[in-house]
């Protein structure tokens, strides 16, 4: 019975892959395999809120609010790895608060690469170059990594810039960082997609609310604790046990409570 399922799996994707181009959720769902703390590797099956962000990310520059452990990561990573396969010679940088964290988004899309299944259009695509910091394919296309600093954009103009967790860079590096790359890449063509989880300070939070009241290119996307088809009440009592109600308005309701009458007038 496993032997059939995986031909009739092996099948459905050949038969995807015949219509024609992919539309990313259709390539996430069926050929995007990532690491599950639980049930170990698994195709990736997106949630509602994590198809809102997908087709976000495909219309608009971004900018994201999160709660704690949302899969928000995982999703722009698959994403990105949509990208870089489906177009050729794409050019993308990804950019977090801590350069390691930069490194295991990369090594997440490297992951779901080297397990695309075998015979499809995809996997015809290969490696040309394979570092820490930076992956280039076959088809063009090219993937590279950095902490956010003033420099990480010198001499480059993107196709899509993917910054994670921007809002806990230091605030005037936050500003420099947003005058000198962000804010002009937004405006001359460059997708530009701001990941954050947690409440997120400063300029960040800052850019966010201006996206609501459509005084810049953002499209804001706001996901809630309980969007996660798991979670409930129960789940957020024992969080609030383990972090206390500081901790739990800070890591999964984004530091929003303070915003609330402004949250109330604006959603």
């Amino acid at each position: 019975m496993n032997e059939y399922n995986h031909l009739i799996n092996k099948l459905k994707k050949y038969e995807i892959e015949a219509t024609g181009k992919l539309d990313p959720i259709t390539f996430i769902e069926n050929f995007v395999t990532i690491q599950h703390p639980v049930r170990g590797s698994i195709l990736f099956k997106v949630y509602d809120y994590q198809k809102e962000m997908i087709n976000t990310f495909e219309k608009s520059n971004t900018i994201t609010m999160s709660a704690r452990q949302m899969g928000t990561t995982i999703t722009g990573a698959s994403y990105l790895l949509y990208k870089a396969l489906e177009k050729p010679n794409q050019q993308i940088v990804i950019l977090a608060d801590k350069y390691y964290q930069a490194r295991e988004i990369l090594e997440r899309i490297k992951y779901s690469f080297d397990n695309i299944p075998e015979g499809t259009n995809h996997a015809n695509i290969k490696y040309t170059k394979k570092y820490k910091q930076k992956v280039s394919f076959s088809n063009g296309s090219y993937i590279r990594v950095s902490a956010v600093t003033r420099d990480a954009l010198r001499g480059c103009s993107p196709d899509i810039l993917y910054v994670d967790n921007l809002g806990y860079v230091n605030n005037s590096l936050q500003e420099e960082f947003n005058s000198i790359c962000c804010a002009p890449l937004a405006a001359t063509g460059t997708r530009v997609i701001l990941n954050n989880t947690g409440s997120g300070y400063g300029l960040y939070r800052e850019i966010f609310e201006n996206a609501f009241k459509g005084k810049n290119s953002f499209t804001p996307i706001r996901i809630k604790w309980d969007q996660f088809p798991t979670r409930s009440e129960c789940f957020k009592q024992d969080m609030i046990n383990m972090l206390g109600e500081d901790g739990w308005e800070r890591e999964y309701e984004c530091g929003l409570k303070i915003k609330q009458k402004w949250w109330e007038r604006n959603t």
